[in-house]
């Protein structure tokens, strides 16, 4: 169990949930939920995706949209939580961890373009 000052809950008591139903139990793990959640919608916008096949690209699977769809909707309660417990706004919670899901999420880009350009001699039947 986490510590009282460790620990976090919603603004009205309840238990922290994330995008899969577990309970969020420190801020340390809200932030990384968050941070997370931004950094995958980060991705999508600076990932180029544009010399794959349609068929395979992630910007195109309505599972893949639902997921960061729903992971951005649970952050906006986990960012309302942190800003709560420490009497701040919302806003500012977020610029805060938006600037480390922009860093992770650079950080994953260049990744995938390593992972790119194996699978291009890979696997070419995913490419144009």
């Amino acid at each position: 169990k986490a510590t009282a000052d460790k620990a976090i809950t919603s603004p009205d008591g309840s238990p922290l949930r994330d995008d899969e139903g577990r309970t969020i139990e420190t801020e340390h793990a809200a932030r990384l939920n968050v941070v997370d959640a931004l950094a995958d919608a980060h991705f999508d916008k600076l990932h180029d995706e544009s010399d794959i096949k349609p068929e395979y690209r992630n910007s195109n699977s309505q599972h893949h949209l639902d997921y960061v769809a729903r992971k951005a909707e649970h952050a906006k309660a986990i960012v309302a939580a942190i800003a709560a417990k420490h009497g701040v706004t919302a806003d500012e919670v977020h610029a805060e961890l938006d600037a480390k899901a922009l860093a992770k999420a650079k950080k994953y880009v260049r990744e995938a373009e390593k992972n790119k350009a194996r699978n291009k001699v890979m696997r070419p039947d995913l490419y144009l």
